[in-house]
């Protein structure tokens, strides 16, 4: 598979998850990442999809394997974001708003981007 067929599959998978397909989306982006395991962006894609699933363990380990990867540059704010989501969905307030706070934090050293407002949303 080359780089122009995986982007064309990768954006299938965001469009199965904006149409609320997210079984295909998670099959989709699963397979891929089979395909290219160091690829930073299907791992965020697949922990974003995990999220919306509410598999909130899945979207942690993704998340956290997207953080550990080289490839992940400016996007690692997006990983914090989805990390506080999922523990706050296993019922860990307390790590979920710190994680957040690191969101915050992130997000005021690398851009101008002021994330308190909404002026950050990761895939909407």
């Amino acid at each position: 598979m080359d780089e122009q067929q995986k982007e064309f599959l990768s954006l299938l998978g965001f469009f199965y998850l904006k149409n609320g397909k997210t079984e295909k989306a998670g099959v989709l982006f699963r397979a891929l990442l089979e395909l290219f395991p160091n690829d930073a962006h299907l791992q965020r894609s697949l922990a974003y999809t995990y999220l919306v699933q509410r598999k909130f363990e899945q979207s942690l380990l993704l998340a956290d394997r997207f953080l550990d990867n080289p490839g992940s540059g400016p996007h690692k704010a997006a990983a914090f974001l989805i990390k506080s989501k999922a523990m706050w969905g296993l019922g860990q307030p307390e790590s979920a708003r710190q994680m957040l706070d690191r969101f915050i934090e992130y997000r005021e050293k690398t851009d101008s981007v002021n994330p308190t407002n909404g002026d950050y949303l990761p895939y909407e």
